[in-house]
């Protein structure tokens, strides 16, 4: 028999910009921190929630919601969060009505747009132990 490591319920909630439930998305949560370090997860179901148990720990929360996959054109919303701790049962809706416009420029105005995405980093310090003798 093997025990399940401390764990908790998390249901996430993708709403589109119309305000009907997110079909086009794509989600991941991955562990940084804790019992979730190492974990990684890409739920996802067409009615825009989805539920899943998960280990106790800090989590990068990264999602997207698109009106169309095929031309993001038509309107792409990225929500995430860097620290996303999980601690308890969480619900989080995630809202692409909420999100803002971003406008990408390059510093050379004769430059001819080809390809341009928004990135984020997490840069962790490592922690070192030293033991006195």
């Amino acid at each position: 028999m093997r025990r399940e490591v401390e764990s908790y319920d998390v249901t996430l909630t993708m709403v589109g910009r119309d305000g009907k439930p997110a079909v086009n998305h794509m989600l991941d949560l991955t562990g940084v921190s804790g019992l979730a370090e190492g974990e990684w997860f890409t739920p996802y179901d067409k009615d825009g929630t989805v539920e899943l148990r998960v280990p106790e720990g800090n989590y990068i929360l990264n999602a997207g919601i698109v009106v169309d996959p095929k031309d993001y054109g038509k309107g792409a919303a990225w929500l995430a969060r860097l620290t996303f701790t999980v601690d308890r049962k969480i619900f989080l809706t995630l809202d692409a009505r909420k999100t803002k416009p971003v406008d990408i420029t390059v510093p050379d105005a004769a430059a001819e747009p080809a390809f341009a995405a928004p990135d984020f980093r997490r840069v962790c310090r490592q922690v070192r132990s030293r033991l006195r003798q």
